[in-house]
């Protein structure tokens, strides 16, 4: 019997309450300047850029991913990070560095969107183990007792 191993799809993202222009030059210069990893592509109107992530001498291949929420009636961003070919750490490490230089250079963040009412929470989160993902309540309140 063969085993063959299936690529990973690994790929974080995390919500920052900063507008997408603060948080695209932010992650511009963490991956560019902080990270030194030479960015390959970038369209700023689409709100992607590829990289190449350098470690150990090696290059490898990786995107960022800006999508403005349109719901949250304020200015909010998720950041998707994707490094496929390294361990997920690599990814978190990148949207831990993001979140500080965002918090250094803009002061704290506006509070994340509170999800819509009668929303279910992604299967990813509950995949993840989030626990700050929305949860419907465990029991509803029946009427009141006769």
């Amino acid at each position: 019997m063969v085993c063959v191993p299936l690529p990973a799809a690994a790929r974080r993202e995390a919500t920052f309450g900063y507008p997408i222009s603060r948080v695209w030059t932010a992650a511009v210069r963490l991956i560019r300047v902080d990270l030194e990893c030479a960015i390959n592509e970038k369209d700023r109107d689409d709100g992607y850029f590829f990289f190449d992530y350098s470690d150990r001498g090696k290059t490898y291949p990786g995107s960022v991913e800006l999508v403005t929420l349109q719901d949250s009636g304020a200015d909010h961003v998720r950041v998707i990070i994707q490094v496929p070919a390294m361990p997920a750490y690599v990814e978190a490490m990148i949207l831990d560095r993001l979140a500080r230089k965002l918090e250094q250079e803009f002061g704290p963040p506006k509070a994340a969107p509170a999800p819509k009412p009668g929303s279910k929470p992604d299967d990813d989160d509950a995949a993840k183990g989030d626990k700050d993902a929305p949860r419907a309540p465990a029991n509803k309140p029946q009427g009141a007792p006769r």
